[in-house]
């Protein structure tokens, strides 16, 4: 029997999330960053990654490991996106620019 492939997905709604608490209503969730399928409640000021936010709580939890009800949707924050493509962008032309004068020391 061949093994199936791929990986687990949630759908967009209400879907429960693992999450390392405390976590309050309302607050975003985010990537743990350690690739052990949970996610973190924080802010956008707190979270220094370079990750989106999953999705919003719905519920509330103590400190450790649970499992919450919380919002999922596309383009969950459009300013967040807008911000990163923005910093992509200015390292981009900053490492553009820092290569061109490499190139015009070699000529």
């Amino acid at each position: 029997e061949e093994p199936i492939r791929g990986s687990l997905c949630a759908f967009l709604g209400q879907v429960p999330v693992n999450v390392v608490g405390p976590v309050q209503c309302g607050q975003y969730l985010f990537p743990s960053g350690k690739n052990d399928g949970y996610a973190i409640a924080a802010t956008y000021k707190d979270y220094s990654r370079e990750n989106e936010p999953l999705g919003t709580a719905m519920e509330s939890c103590p400190a450790g490991k649970h499992q919450v009800l919380s919002f999922i949707r596309w383009q969950h924050n459009l300013k967040f996106q807008v911000l990163k493509q923005k910093k992509e962008q200015i390292h981009q032309a900053t490492v553009n620019h820092w290569l061109s004068g490499f190139v015009g020391l070699l000529e």
